[in-house]
């Protein structure tokens, strides 16, 4: 039984995913093979080395023992998130250290150390941090729609200190319970199915003032939302003010255009891409009937519709407005006479979109 025992215990040290040292006061005294592999050792070379050395410098050492063996020395566990080992070829590897004495009244019985390499999680959660603190846009991870980090953007958006809204629901960037209640029946189910969520709305900063936002979202793990969730905040207030200003100034251009006494086109490539009603009462056409059509359809005939080309590529090519009348064909066939005024939108473009006026003569 006991020669089975010491087989068990041999093999999980050998095939353990961590590091196990023993060493004794200035020494090692065994270890295992993924200790090895941490440091770029053999066995052989580790077991003639002191544990001073595979330390960025004896200081680094002696603190670490400083550290360690007032807690060994009361039977506790000693522990440490992270410490820099001086691999064979100088660089370094960071890694989690627990430790505990053998005999705790008696330092000359030896450690045992347990070592894991967090090397590649350090440097991970470090470009995590750099992004997190460097991004433009706000972010947020949350767990049961309570706040548990941000980042520095998110506090600029909407003006909490470092660390203010930790532990605060996320109610707070909301403007109302409503609209906190409505987002999340609108994005819980979408992110349960592990899809993402996206939105734009209202929110509101910590002094109450509201910031129009665009909103993204996803969890971690569809399949253990307790995870939590990452959101991240784009302000777009000065963007949506742009917008509606500028809606607001094509609905006025619109009005007046559809109120004009004159026929307005805008047309490229021989075809009418948009135009005001007037145009389409000039034309008998019903509204929208005109937008996509061919120029061609209203001139009576090919020659007609020739000739106004070649008139208009003159003037066009001379960089002037052309001016001219030409009898033109309504949709039910019958025919006017009409004073047509055209200009390009860019001169420099002899052949590109141009914008027309035309009157009933």
């Amino acid at each position: 039984m006991l020669r089975i025992a010491l087989r068990d215990q041999h093999a999980i040290l050998e095939n353990a995913p961590v590091g196990i040292i023993f060493t004794l006061p200035g020494q090692f005294k065994s270890c295992n093979p993924r200790i090895c592999e941490m440091l770029d050792y053999s066995y052989a070379e580790l077991s003639r080395l002191r544990p001073v050395d595979i330390f960025a410098s004896p200081e680094a050492y002696q603190a670490l023992v400083a550290e360690a063996y007032p807690v060994l020395a009361t039977g506790g566990l000693f522990e440490k998130g992270e410490h820099p080992f001086r691999r064979r070829d100088g660089s370094i590897m960071w890694a989690r250290l627990r430790g505990r004495a053998v005999d705790p009244t008696a330092r000359e019985a030896g450690t045992i150390w347990i070592a894991e390499d967090v090397t590649d999680v350090r440097q991970t959660l470090f470009e995590v941090k750099a992004i997190m603190q460097n991004a433009t846009i706000g972010i947020m991870y949350t767990r049961n729609r309570i706040i548990q980090r941000y980042n520095p953007a998110f506090s600029t958006m909407f003006g909490y200190r470092d660390g203010e809204a930790l532990g605060r629901s996320t109610r707070i960037v909301y403007p109302d319970d409503q609209s906190f209640e409505e987002f999340g029946v609108n994005a819980y189910p979408l992110l349960a199915r592990g899809a993402p969520y996206r939105a734009e709305t209202e929110f509101v900063r910590k002094d109450g003032s509201r910031i129009w936002g665009q909103l993204n979202g996803y969890l971690f793990s569809p399949e253990d939302p307790d995870l939590g969730a990452v959101w991240m905040f784009e302000d777009r207030t000065r963007e949506r003010l742009d917008e509606i200003q500028l809606r607001n100034a094509l609905m006025e251009n619109r009005a007046i255009l559809d109120n004009a006494v004159l026929g307005i086109a805008v047309v490229e490539d021989g075809v009418t891409l948009h135009c005001n009603s007037k145009m389409e009462e000039l034309f008998g056409s019903r509204p929208g009937g005109m937008d996509g059509s061919p120029v061609r359809s209203l001139y009576p005939d090919e020659g007609a519709w020739r000739m106004a080309r070649q008139d208009t590529a003159r003037s066009f090519g001379a960089g002037q407005v052309h001016t001219a009348e030409y009898r033109m064909a309504r949709r039910d066939g019958t025919l006017f006479w009409a004073r047509l005024s055209g200009r390009l939108f860019d001169v420099a473009e002899r052949s590109g979109r141009s914008v027309w006026l035309i009157d009933d003569v």
